[in-house]
């Protein structure tokens, strides 16, 4: 115990409590022996020294007390505690330290850590750092590597060492260590796991982003702000919602409630404007990864994707498949689509819709005498008057070479004003495509005025009026009927036409079966001169059928 404060030996005043009590004998006597006056003089001097000598009695039997309850305690906590003098050799070691070198208290002290490791080069380093602590005499906080001889384990410690002088003025060095080897390999293995993740979102180019949804703070990696070029700070999250599209917000916004609120997945794709002016799509995906007592959210963690190219891509694909190349308008099938939607809706709404079939006259001329190209450059101009027409919802088709499919969805309730609105639209698209327009070969030098006409059929419909398969062919029947008039007009037929395409679809099919059936017939017609001869004769086809 004495090693711990190095006191002076507390005999003496085991001797000093002894003549104190023959003092107090001899008092007693002086009382019997002695004239009164020089009695009471010596009597009440003794006294005053039996009464030091028993309270210095008293604090040495309670400060020993203390001293056991210190050295029980250091004993016992786990972290190391030693003390040593300027040569490094131990004064003391609580048990922690004791059983880390495998040997006793008494064994301890005077030794060097050498003795117990055999590691030369460890023992010069810490005496190395113990001489530097007491020449400075200030106490410092370090982080030390040793080597456990017992498994040959690296451990950390991070200690707290004190220098100070003990009661006979000699030079010490207090050291409390905490073994913190556990918590140094949990942080090198999260950097470990955050290098590799890290590493992982290099290779996929993903950024990371956190959020404390109570606080506001939001903390992103250095991907994340290459990518959407806003930079990690406070505000940040109001910088990054203010480059969302303005369209896109409720979709985001919506999405962070749902996951807030209902503990959905975040996993949307939006569009960015970043501080650059740039123009991104971003697929962001997140979760709640903390939540505190209340169940509420801490902490919300999530990835960030830049897929502006997949999305680029995506829409080339979208044109390819239901777009014309040339003049980018929908195409055959696309027109299909929308027809398809227009007669569900005309239908549920019971509102009549149209759809106008468009051929250009005499566009194979056009192509003979200046080539295709010159031709494409036609319909490309067709296709721009075409959209500059448009006055609400129609929908615009090319539907090949030089014919166009204009349908107007949900005209009106009243076929009257369906057809009289049609038959306006029609003839305004008829005057809009007469006017001559320039054309410029880029294979010649040649630069034309081309006047072009277009002949136009219309059908005006309703879900239940007509089946959709014979929409296009009413339309086609009407648009030959305003050829067969010497085109440059439109033709618009109603449902009540259905009849003359059913007669002249059942007049085809009775054509096909007679010919099978060899129903038709030649009867020759003699033709004759002048003078009555027969000089010819004409062969007339005849029908034998049942009407």
């Amino acid at each position: 115990m004495a090693n711990v404060v190095e006191l002076i030996s507390t005999k003496k005043y085991i001797y000093v409590y002894a003549i104190a009590c023959l003092a107090s004998v001899f008092i007693w006597l002086t009382h019997f022996l002695l004239p009164l006056q020089f009695g009471s003089l010596l009597s009440a001097l003794l006294l005053f020294l039996v009464i030091t000598a028993s309270l210095l009695c008293i604090a040495t039997i309670t400060y020993k007390k203390q001293l056991y309850i210190t050295n029980h305690i250091l004993q016992n906590i786990t972290d190391f505690v030693v003390i040593k003098d300027q040569e490094g050799r131990f004064i003391y070691g609580n048990k922690r330290v004791t059983d880390w070198y495998n040997t006793t208290e008494a064994e301890l002290v005077g030794k060097t850590d050498y003795d117990f490791t055999g590691n030369l080069a460890q023992s010069e380093a810490m005496l190395k750092n113990t001489t530097s602590v007491l020449n400075t005499f200030k106490t410092e906080e370090t982080f030390d590597v040793f080597v456990d001889v017992k498994d040959n384990k690296t451990h950390h410690f991070y200690s707290i060492k004190i220098p100070f002088y003990n009661a006979d003025k000699q030079l010490r060095l207090f050291v409390i260590s905490k073994d913190i080897t556990e918590i140094i390999e949990l942080q090198e293995e999260s950097e470990k796991n955050k290098a590799r993740l890290q590493n992982v979102l290099g290779v996929s180019e993903e950024g990371l982003w956190e959020w404390n949804p109570q606080s506001g703070y939001v903390s992103y990696n250095e991907r994340w702000e290459l990518m959407t070029g806003v930079c990690a700070g406070e505000g940040s999250f109001d910088e990054y919602a203010n480059c969302i599209f303005e369209e896109d917000k409720a979709i985001v916004f919506d999405a962070i409630e749902a996951m807030l609120d209902d503990d959905v997945t975040l996993n949307i794709k939006y569009r960015l404007r970043r501080p650059d002016g740039v123009v991104m799509w971003v697929w962001d995906r997140g979760r709640i990864a903390e939540r505190d007592a209340q169940n509420n959210p801490t902490l919300v963690v999530g990835l960030a994707m830049d897929i502006t190219q997949e999305m680029y891509n995506k829409q080339k694909i979208n044109e390819l498949a239901y777009h014309d190349q040339l003049t980018g308008l929908n195409n055959r099938f696309q027109f299909e689509i929308d027809l398809s939607n227009t007669l569900k809706k005309s239908q549920e709404e019971d509102v009549y819709s149209a759809l106008l079939f468009l051929d250009l006259d005499r566009f194979k001329l056009l192509n003979d005498s200046y080539g295709h190209h010159m031709g494409d450059k036609l319909l490309t101009i067709i296709a721009q008057k075409l959209l500059s027409h448009k006055q609400g919802e129609e929908l615009i088709s090319r539907f090949g070479g030089d014919e166009f499919v204009v349908i107007l969805p949900l005209v009106d309730k009243q076929l009257s004003a369906a057809t009289a609105y049609t038959t306006t639209y029609a003839n305004q698209v008829i005057n809009l495509l007469s006017e001559a327009v320039s054309l410029t070969s880029d294979l010649q030098d040649i630069k034309i005025e081309y006047e072009v006409t277009a002949s136009l059929g219309g059908v005006i419909f309703k879900s239940g009026d007509v089946q959709e398969n014979k929409i296009l062919q009413l339309a086609d029947m009407a648009l030959y009927r305003a050829k067969g008039n010497g085109g440059n007009e439109a033709v618009i037929l109603d449902p009540a036409t259905e009849n003359d395409l059913n007669h002249s679809g059942e007049l085809q099919k009775s054509m096909r079966d007679s010919i099978e059936a060899l129903d038709f017939c030649i009867h020759l017609q003699p033709k004759y001169s002048n003078t009555c001869q027969i000089i010819g004769a004409e062969a007339l086809v005849r029908w034998q059928h049942l009407v």
